[in-house]
């Protein structure tokens, strides 16, 4: 039932309710899971957004303990690999996060060779 939230015409849904400078982020699956999905997922955003990636987070509950999404922006200056803002302890601790914080962000970007490998030949592919 959730197909239609993995192809082109869905990122293109979000494209036309997307502000100025916004940006999209979708699940994407797991590449430990579905390599090939993930691949195809990313495409059909790299399709309709001039840059997006693809980043992975720890999900102890979802199957293979990893949940990966892709992210689009029409803005060619977004760099989602840093974040936009780095908080500091008393910031973090604040808002009780838990989890997240400047390079968990970073280290979501580094993924696994093997996904590396296959998200950049895809990209060789185009």
């Amino acid at each position: 039932p959730a197909e239609c939230l993995f192809q082109e015409s869905y990122f293109s849904l979000m494209k036309t309710a997307l502000k100025p400078n916004g940006i999209v982020c979708s699940q994407a699956g797991t590449a430990w899971a579905n390599l090939d999905h993930v691949t195809q997922t990313l495409q059909h955003c790299k399709t309709v957004f001039p840059v997006a990636s693809y980043g992975i987070a720890m999900v102890p509950t979802y199957p293979t303990g990893q949940i990966g999404f892709v992210l689009g922006s029409l803005n060619t200056e977004t760099n989602f690999k840093e974040p936009k803002k780095v908080f500091i302890d008393s910031e973090l601790n604040r808002m009780n996060l838990k989890y997240y914080d400047d390079e968990v962000h970073r280290g979501a970007f580094i993924l696994p060779r093997f996904v590396r490998k296959t998200l950049q030949g895809a990209d060789d592919k185009k």
